[in-house]
């Protein structure tokens, strides 16, 4: 069994009931507009004053109508606008992701681009001499006393410029180099003798190879 509330009283009423068991109210009631006493609908006078509300329960209705209709249109508005600036919004983000990858790809493209035959390596692309503190990889021989001494790592070859038997006159080689050279004429090895005077040169101890 279906129940539904009185209008007037609150109290819990089967939908088939026409009068509130609890006030005594018709269930089908409305407040007359002159007096606010419940009125059956459908009566054409209110019994308490008197007064035709037909015509005024017809008004009623259509302007209770007009407004539903209002309020169901500006909610529609509503949503239509939310719609709208969802998709706005997502096709704001669709395109800043396609920025962003975009962007990325053409880093990537600089990054792993050929480096041109004769052109130097730009800063930050590589070639450049080792950073303060780095280690360069190295391999020299290197002329002492008449005698190859090598190959030498660049530890190695710190150790002989301190024990002074490495010097800018001293002469080197290693892999790739057409002959001998002195170690003063090989840009490579120039941070080894930052501070040092260059001492007077000497007859070299080995003939060029």
């Amino acid at each position: 069994m279906d129940f539904i509330l009185c209008k007037f009283c609150g109290f819990s009423v089967p939908a088939e009931t026409d009068e509130c068991p609890q006030c005594g109210l018709p269930v089908d009631s409305v407040s007359c507009p002159y007096c606010s006493f419940p009125v059956k609908i459908g009566s054409d006078c209110c019994p308490e004053c008197g007064n035709k509300i037909k015509e005024d329960m017809q008004r009623m209705q259509l302007e209770h109508q007009r407004e539903t209709m209002r309020i169901q249109r500006e909610e529609l508005q509503r949503a239509s606008r939310l719609q709208t600036e969802t998709n706005f919004l997502g096709a704001h983000q669709a395109n800043l992701n396609a920025d962003v990858q975009i962007i990325q790809a053409q880093n990537k493209g600089y990054a792993g681009a050929p480096q041109m035959p004769g052109v130097p390596p730009m800063p930050g692309m590589g070639g450049l001499p080792p950073m303060p503190g780095a280690t360069p990889q190295v391999s020299y021989m290197v002329g002492v006393n008449g005698q190859q001494f090598g190959p030498c790592d660049w530890n190695q070859l710190q150790q002989l410029v301190q024990q002074g038997q490495l010097t800018h006159q001293t002469y080197v080689w290693k892999q790739g180099m057409p002959q001998w050279q002195m170690a003063g004429e090989v840009m490579e090895l120039a941070p080894l003798f930052q501070g040092s005077t260059p001492q007077m040169p000497q007859m070299p101890g080995l003939p060029p190879m």
